[in-house]
């Protein structure tokens, strides 16, 4: 939780943005995917650890139901762990943030059935907060778009790496100047030893971190002291 780890969390995420980038060129298509779970399913604020328990539950089989959904494609993915804001009964409380980033294109209905699988499997999660024709549910881009096509998707990659790095939660501060909800959700995290941070195998190459030749054109060639 301390900011000098989130900021090499920070760097990581760089270092996957541009691995994937290299890799997928203009084919690379991003995804953000968000599930969630009522805090209080009949009125009363459940636990926190039980509240996250059951939102973890679905896990496996929404991993499962993504390997299905992009079947013989090359893709990576990121699930972040972030806090609702202090705006309500679900406040403090987690949810999960699940970046996909797929060679080729992605379509909202390509990933219905993973969401679809988080709602089989989470007896907590409600229908009503899972609309997949919300971008708040499923927000596709075109991350690989050329700039000289003027298309309005060119940044998309750099504003999911921005969108991800404000939900490595103390990112920048003091851990404990944090509001209160998040200070509470990092209690349980803390306390359930649950991982805020989850890259698939691929995407932990990408952020394998290796010292990187000076990109330049100019070579020492000596030094003339007269």
């Amino acid at each position: 939780f301390a900011p000098e780890y989130c900021d090499k969390q920070y760097a990581k995420l760089k270092d996957l943005e541009r691995g994937l980038a290299g890799d997928y060129g203009k084919r690379l298509h991003t995804a953000m995917l968000t599930f969630t779970a009522s805090g209080a399913p009949d009125g009363d604020p459940l636990p926190p650890v039980d509240h996250l328990d059951e939102l973890d539950s679905s896990w496996d089989a929404v991993r499962r139901a993504l390997d299905h959904a992009l079947d013989g494609r090359r893709w990576e993915r990121l699930a972040i762990l972030e806090p609702h804001p202090g705006d309500g009964v679900n406040n403090g409380y987690l949810h999960i943030h699940l970046a996909v980033f797929v060679d080729g294109p992605v379509t909202r209905s390509t990933f219905a059935p993973v969401i679809e699988a988080h709602l089989r499997n989470c007896d907590l999660a409600q229908r009503d907060a899972h609309d997949v024709r919300d971008d708040s549910t499923i927000s596709v881009r075109h991350a690989g778009a050329d700039r000289a096509d003027g298309d309005s998707d060119d940044d998309a990659l750099d504003e999911l790496a921005i969108y991800l790095a404000e939900y490595l939660g103390t990112y920048g501060d003091d851990p404990l100047e944090q509001p209160e909800f998040q200070q509470a959700a990092n209690a349980v995290l803390w306390a359930t030893g649950k991982q805020r941070w989850r890259p698939s195998n691929g995407a932990q190459e990408y952020m394998k971190t290796e010292p990187r030749e000076p990109d330049s054109e100019w070579d020492v060639i000596g030094i003339d002291d007269g």
